[in-house]
C-alpha cells in the first residue's frame, strides 16, 4: 500500500466562524482546504499535494468502461421513454449477459455499467417497489432479471459490475415529492445488496416533470451516503463526489485536464460530508478551463476530481436498427481513445444490445478490431532500446524507472533542477510517432508544461508541446526519425514524478483520395500512408490486402465502376485498418435542373445514375434529398433510344415528413435545348402507414424513343423551398431500361 494511502484519513478540527471550515492535514490527502491568507504560490503547493482515494485510483487504472444501455427504449425505438409504455413491449428472448461481457472483454474494456433504470422509470430486475419491470413482461414468463444475469456474467469472467440508474422518473407517480427520494433510495438499496460487489454508480443530472407535472429535488447526500454505506469501494459518477462528467459527449476530452478542482461554494464543506467524503464540487462541466491557478485561488478547497468521458458507438444510446450502418470505425474509436484516456480522462463508451438481447455482431466486429489495433501500436516501447539519463542523477528515483512499465514506479529528479529533463539516446535511428507520458498520481499530479525536443543538424528542435500529463497523456504527430531526444519538463507544481515514458509507431494508415463518388468518363485514384517505411497493397475484388495482393506503386486510373480495397503494411509485418471506398460509373451524361439540400448534395445528378441505390440511412451518401422542392433532370443517352420503362428508387417515412412523389411525368427530345414531349405521367399508390419504406417505382409501358430523358419528380408538399417544415423528397437512382 502507497505511504499515503495511510495518511489520506482527514483530521477535522471544526471552527465554526460564520462559514468557514478548516481542515488539518498531512500533506498527501484527496481534499484540500485553502485559507484566505494563502498565496497563488502557497495553493499551487497544496494543489501538488491532492491525490485520489483508492477507489478513484482504481477507477483510474481501469481506463476503458462500457456502457450498456437497454431497456424498454430498445423495444419503442426511442431515446427517451415518457413512462407510458407497456411492460408487454419488452422481451429479449435471445438475451446473453455472457455474450455481452465475452465481447467486451475481447474488446479490452475493463468495466461495464447497465442502464438499470432509465428516464422512462422501468426497471431491468424485479423490483419490489414498482410493477414498471421486468416482472411485468413477457420475458422468462415475468420471472427475468437482467442485472442478475450480468452481475453472474461479470463473475464468472472476473469483469467489475457498475449500475447508472436515473434519477428522474417518468413513470412514477411519487416523483416531485419527498416519497419519491425514499422510493428512489429503496431501490438504489435493492441494486447495491443483491447483485454483489458494484464497482461504480453512475447518475445522471436529468431532471424533468413525472407523471403528475411535478418536479423533483434530488436528496444527492442520501443517494451518495447509502453508496457509501453498501458499496464502499464503489467510485460515485457523474452527479456524484467521485468522478465529473468531462463536458461533452463526443468522446473528446480538453488539452489541459487537471484532476485537482477547486471547491467554490463554502456551503459544501460540511463536516460529515468531509467525513464521509461525498463533496460534489459544483463547476461548470462544460467550460474550456476548470482548474486554473486563478480559479483555485477563488476557492474555499481542492480535490481530487477526475474527469470521464462518455460517447456512443452509435449516433443514439440505445439500439436502432436504422444506425446499423453509422457504427463508429475502429479509427474513429482508435482517434477518441488517444484524445478521452490520452488526455488524463477515463473512457465510457456506450455499446447497446438490440432487441435480441445481444450486441450486434458488426459492433463487436468493430471492438474486436479496435482493441486489436491498439495492443499492435502498444505491445512494444521503443523507449526500451534506448540508454536513458537525467541532467542530475537522482539514486532513489533513477531514470531508468520511467522505462520498466510499472505505473507505481516513478522518476523524481533533484528538487533544485529549475529544468529537469530526461536524454534518451538510441544505438541507431528509429522511427516514432506517438509520446505516451504518465505522472504517478498517488503522489498528485504536478506537471503543467513538457516539450519533447529532437537532436537533429547538431541542435535541438522542439517537435511537440503539451501542458498536463496526469495518468496518461497520448501525442500522435508526424513520423520522425531520430536517435537522441529529450524529454523536458518546463513547468510543474511541485517536483514531478514520472511513472512511464513510451515512444510508439502508430499502425500505418492508409489514404484514398479521393473517395468513393460516381464518375463519367475516367478517374484517377491516389493511395498513400503515414508511414515512410510501409508499402501499400490493394485490391478490387472486395478481396481483403495483404502483402500477396496489388503492390501500389503510380495512381490508379479507372473507366469502370470498381470497389477499392487498401491497407498499408510496415516492415515488421504490421497491417493497418483497410480502407474501402466504391467508385461507380455514371451510365449517362446528366444535367440536375434543381438543386437538392445542400446536406444531400453529395455527388449530384451523376449520382442518380450510378447503380448504387441507397439505404434506409440517409446520410450514406446515396441519395439526392430535396425540401419543399421537385425533383428534375435530363440524361443525355448518346443516341435515340427507345424506352421501354423505368424505375425511380425512393424511400417513404412519413413519421419524419419524407413522402414518396407525388407524381412522376417524363419527357423525350431529341435535342437537349429542344422542346420536350411528354411521354407519361406517374402517380404511385398511396401509402397508409408511416413506417420507413424503400421504394422501386416502376413506369412500364412508356415504348418511345428519345435521345435525351427529362424527368420531374413532383414533391408531395409541392413547390415551398422557402417553407423549413416542408415535406422531404428523397432519390437515388433513376434506371432507365431500353
Amino acid at each position: 500500500m502507497p505511504k499515503y494511502q495511510t495518511w489520506i484519513v482527514l483530521i477535522l478540527l471544526i471552527t465554526v466562524p460564520s462559514c468557514n471550515i478548516y481542515f488539518e492535514q498531512s500533506p498527501f490527502a484527496n481534499l484540500v482546504s485553502i485559507s484566505t491568507t494563502d498565496t497563488k504560490e502557497a495553493i499551487l503547493l497544496k494543489a501538488a499535494h491532492v491525490v485520489p482515494t483508492p477507489r478513484q485510483l482504481s477507477w483510474q487504472q481501469r481506463e476503458l468502461t462500457a456502457f450498456l444501455h437497454f431497456g424498454i427504449n430498445t423495444f419503442t425505438d426511442k431515446e427517451w421513454g415518457d413512462g407510458t409504455e407497456d411492460p408487454a413491449l419488452f422481451n429479449p428472448t435471445k438475451l446473453d449477459a455472457g455474450q455481452w461481457v465475452s465481447v467486451l472483454k475481447e474488446a479490452g474494456f475493463r468495466q461495464v455499467i447497465i442502464t438499470a433504470k432509465h428516464h422512462d422509470g422501468f426497471c431491468l430486475w424485479p423490483s419490489a417497489f414498482t410493477s414498471h419491470s421486468v416482472k411485468s413482461s413477457p420475458w422468462k414468463n415475468g420471472h427475468g432479471d437482467v442485472i442478475k444475469e450480468l452481475a453472474d456474467a461479470c463473475v464468472k469472467q472476473n469483469m467489475p459490475l457498475g449500475v447508472y440508474l436515473s434519477p428522474w422518473d417518468r413513470h412514477e407517480p411519487r416523483y416531485g415529492s419527498d416519497a419519491y427520494n425514499e422510493y428512489f433510495r429503496s431501490q438504489l438499496r435493492e441494486l447495491l445488496t443483491n447483485y454483489g460487489p458494484i464497482s461504480e454508480v453512475w447518475f445522471d443530472g436529468a431532471v424533468g416533470e413525472g407523471p403528475n407535472g411535478k418536479k423533483q429535488i434530488y436528496d444527492w447526500g442520501s443517494f451518495y451516503s447509502i453508496v457509501r454505506d453498501l458499496q464502499p469501494q464503489a467510485v460515485i459518477a457523474v452527479m456524484g463526489p467521485d468522478i465529473r462528467w468531462v463536458g461533452t459527449e463526443t468522446g473528446y476530452g480538453r488539452d489541459t485536464e487537471w484532476s485537482v478542482i477547486p471547491i467554490a461554494d463554502s456551503i459544501q464543506l460540511t463536516p460529515t460530508d468531509a467525513q464521509d467524503n461525498i463533496i460534489k464540487p459544483a463547476i461548470k462541466e462544460t467550460a474550456e478551463e476548470i482548474a486554473s491557478i486563478n480559479q483555485l485561488a477563488q476557492a474555499y478547497a481542492l480535490k481530487w476530481y477526475p474527469s470521464e468521458v462518455d460517447v456512443s458507438i452509435r449516433p443514439g444510446w440505445f439500439y436502432h436498427a436504422a444506425e446499423d450502418g453509422q457504427v463508429k470505425s475502429p479509427e474513429k474509436l482508435l482517434d477518441i481513445y488517444f484524445n478521452s484516456i490520452g488526455k488524463n480522462s477515463a473512457l465510457l463508451l456506450n455499446i447497446p444490445p438490440d432487441k435480441n438481447g445481444l450486441i450486434p455482431e458488426k459492433d463487436a466486429t468493430i471492438l474486436k478490431v479496435f482493441n486489436y489495433s491498439l495492443k499492435q501500436i502498444f505491445s512494444q516501447n521503443l523507449g526500451s532500446q534506448a540508454e536513458v539519463s537525467d541532467n542530475e542523477f537522482n539514486f532513489n528515483h533513477p531514470p531508468s524507472r520511467v522505462l520498466d512499465g510499472k505505473m507505481n514506479t516513478y522518476w523524481a529528479p533533484d528538487a533544485s533542477n529549475n529544468t529537469p529533463y530526461l536524454h534518451f539516446e538510441w544505438p541507431k535511428p528509429i522511427w516514432f510517432n506517438i509520446l505516451s507520458l504518465s505522472e504517478q498520481i498517488e503522489f498528485g499530479q504536478r506537471v503543467s508544461g513538457f516539450q519533447l525536443e529532437v537532436y537533429e543538424n547538431d541542435s535541438w528542435v522542439t517537435k511537440v508541446s503539451g501542458t498536463t500529463i496526469g495518468y496518461k497523456r497520448l501525442i500522435r504527430f508526424p513520423y520522425i526519425m531520430t536517435n537522441k531526444v529529450r524529454m523536458i519538463f518546463s513547468e510543474f507544481r511541485l517536483t514531478p514524478n514520472i511513472a512511464e515514458i513510451g515512444f510508439y509507431q502508430d499502425i500505418p494508415q492508409v489514404t484514398i483520395s479521393p473517395e468513393g463518388k460516381p464518375f463519367v468518363d475516367s478517374l484517377t485514384i491516389y493511395l498513400s500512408t503515414n508511414n515512410p517505411d510501409a508499402t501499400i497493397h490493394y485490391s478490387q475484388n472486395y478481396t481483403l490486402p495483404s502483402a500477396s495482393t496489388n503492390l501500389y506503386t503510380s495512381p490508379l486510373r479507372l473507366t469502370s465502376g470498381s470497389p477499392l480495397l487498401a491497407a498499408a503494411i510496415s516492415p515488421d509485418g504490421r497491417v493497418g485498418f483497410v480502407k474501402d471506398e466504391l467508385y461507380s460509373k455514371a451510365k449517362y451524361e446528366v444535367d440536375l435542373l434543381t438543386t437538392p439540400s445542400p446536406e444531400f448534395l453529395n455527388e449530384g445528378g451523376i449520382q442518380l445514375c450510378d447503380g448504387v441505390k441507397g439505404d434506409k440511412n440517409l446520410k450514406s451518401g446515396k441519395w439526392l434529398g430535396y425540401q419543399g422542392q421537385h425533383l428534375e433532370v435530363i440524361f443525355d443517352q448518346g443516341k435515340d433510344l427507345e424506352i421501354r420503362s423505368i424505375n425511380i428508387y425512393t424511400i417513404h417515412q412519413a413519421s419524419a415528413s419524407i413522402y414518396q412523389p407525388k407524381s412522376i411525368l417524363i419527357y423525350g427530345s431529341d435535342q437537349p435545348d429542344g422542346s420536350f414531349k411528354l411521354f407519361k405521367q406517374y402517380f404511385p399508390e398511396s401509402i397508409q402507414n408511416t413506417n420507413s419504406q424503400l421504394l422501386s417505382l416502376s413506369i412500364p409501358k412508356i415504348n418511345k424513343s428519345a435521345r435525351y430523358i427529362k424527368i420531374l419528380i413532383e414533391n408531395e408538399g409541392g413547390f415551398q423551398p422557402e417553407n423549413a417544415a416542408a415535406p422531404w423528397l428523397f432519390v437515388s437512382e433513376i434506371e432507365i431500361l431500353n
